[in-house]
């Protein structure tokens, strides 16, 4: 007996694999078909076409990462992602439970694959003088690259606050080794 849960998750999961790997116009209904052991017609059934399969990915990366978004941050998402004519990804208060929240490597994922829902966005990137798009994205690359961030606090706590981090800096320094002639 099939579990139709089972194989929404299956199917999500490939699709956000691939969505992490070629973004939204990588994301193939074959390919994700094929790479789940599912038929093609279940991806229609259960999420109606692609862009209905990518909203679910989509919403499901937003729940993994909202726990490390400031609420400033979060009003950015929910401006490129709850747009007239999508499904409502953020909850009213755009945080979820801590039962939502996931392992670092989701949080990278989900860091990643909204990176590419961003930019598949841009052309709503010309409204965006009120909202602070740097600090999403910083966030987002952040996590993306492997580094771990802790979530944002408001302005008056980050005053106040006594740590601070220190930068981790990378040398890319060449390695030449002179070559001599035979003589």
């Amino acid at each position: 007996m099939r579990d139709p849960e089972q194989t929404k998750d299956r199917l999500i999961e490939v699709a956000s694999k691939m969505m992490a790997d070629h973004g939204f116009a990588g994301l193939r209904v074959d390919r994700v078909a094929s790479l789940a052991k599912v038929n093609k017609r279940m991806i229609y059934h259960y999420f109606g076409d692609k862009e209905g399969l990518a909203a679910k990915v989509l919403e499901q990366q937003l729940l993994a990462i909202t726990p490390v978004l400031s609420d400033s941050e979060i009003s950015v998402m929910r401006y490129f992602f709850d747009q007239p004519g999508t499904d409502a990804y953020l909850s009213a208060s755009g945080k979820v439970g801590p039962a939502a929240q996931g392992s670092f490597r989701s949080e990278q994922r989900a860091a990643v694959i909204l990176i590419r829902g961003l930019l598949d966005r841009w052309y709503l990137f010309g409204a965006l003088e009120d909202l602070p798009i740097q600090a999403l994205l910083a966030r987002l690359n952040s996590l993306a690259l492997g580094q771990p961030t802790i979530p944002s606090q408001p302005q008056a706590n980050a005053a106040s606050t006594s740590q601070v981090q220190l930068k981790k800096r990378i040398f890319l320094r060449p390695t030449v080794k002179p070559v001599h002639s035979p003589s």
